[in-house]
């Protein structure tokens, strides 16, 4: 089924159904149902989303050494920041991938477990028409506590909001402040990255780089109701498990598991990647790397078995290398 209207599964037309009854209380009568399947029916196109999960952790952790050196040079506790979310000229058209709504309410995730109460303050400035149905969407991921640190303003009254929090010397001109760029830009792009749209180029580059191009690849097909299984016999622990692989076309539900060497007295089995779809397996080869801790066998899985008419090609690179130390060692040499 493509996901259009009157072209849709009895599983997309459950989705359709439960999104539309989830945002009913923040829809208008022109977000018809061609409306509400384009979020549902997007997905990422350039960046992998474990990807983006990676940056957005990277700026979180360099946030708090930010706070770590401003506390040391201004000889106090700083530990809270301010964030600015400008949506001006942002359209539904960046926004409408349910899988960008999945990344986004994921990392939200992540921010209250494991960074809590470093917010000081969020303001969400020319917030669009839209902006209502997304704060629906991510709102149950946040606790009572951010919530109530979050501003959300449209095109107006936000500049006022601003400094009276902010130092204006410290505030590009463009939202109010008194700072420029070295070539007097108000928007100051050499500290604020400045967004806009992916060009075409970077997704037509994207699309030659499949893993069946890369050498030493393998292809297996997996049958539509289907899972497979390829174990992976490491010797000695520290070695490190690698892997690649890409479908070509169609998602994969992809899992790692570990099991004791044969012969011990008791087996064990664990799973240490548990079994997840990934949407974007078909736009992007999935990579990862394991240190294995222990010998023994590891088995990757690949599960198709929702997928009930729809076989899979699989295209992968799988690697057993030494432990890190011993490729230090030679490559010192």
């Amino acid at each position: 089924m493509s996901g259009y209207v009157g072209d849709l599964s009895a599983a997309q037309e459950a989705a359709l159904n439960r999104f539309r009854q989830r945002v009913s209380d923040v829809t208008k009568p022109e977000h018809s149902d061609h409306f509400l399947l384009r979020w549902l029916r997007g997905f990422l196109e350039v960046v992998p989303a474990d990807d983006i999960k990676r940056h957005a952790l990277w700026l979180l952790e360099g946030f708090m050494d930010r706070l770590k050196q401003s506390s040391k040079k201004h000889g106090r506790n700083i530990e809270t920041i301010i964030i600015i979310i400008d949506f001006e000229n942002f359209s539904l058209r960046q926004l409408y991938s349910w899988q960008v709504i999945t990344l986004l309410t994921d990392m939200l995730k992540v921010y209250e477990d494991n960074y809590p109460e470093i917010l000081e303050m969020a303001y969400v400035i020319n917030a669009p028409g839209f902006f209502p149905l997304l704060w629906k969407l991510v709102r149950p991921f946040l606790t009572q506590r951010t919530v109530e640190k979050v501003g959300i303003y449209g095109i107006d009254g936000w500049k006022a909001a601003l400094l009276e929090r902010l130092d204006p010397d410290a505030l590009p001109q463009n939202w109010g402040g008194n700072m420029v760029g070295p070539d007097g830009d108000p928007r100051c792009p050499h500290l604020i990255c400045p967004g806009g749209e992916v060009p075409d180029s970077y997704r037509e580059e994207l699309a030659k780089r499949r893993l069946t191009e890369e050498n030493g690849a393998t292809l297996q097909r997996i049958g539509q109701r289907s899972r497979w299984e390829l174990p992976v016999q490491v010797s000695r622990s520290g070695e490190q498990l690698s892997w690649s692989f890409q479908t070509a076309s169609g998602d994969l539900a992809f899992g790692l598991r570990y099991e004791s060497p044969f012969g011990e007295s008791v087996t064990s089995s664990e799973y240490l990647i548990e079994l997840q779809r990934l949407s974007s397996c078909s736009l992007f080869p999935e990579r990862g790397c394991l240190v294995c801790e222990k010998p023994g066998n590891y088995v990757l899985e690949f599960d198709n078995s929702y997928s009930w008419v729809t076989p899979k090609t699989l295209a992968y690179i799988v690697e057993v290398l030494p432990p890190p130390e011993e490729e230090e060692e030679t490559s010192s040499l």
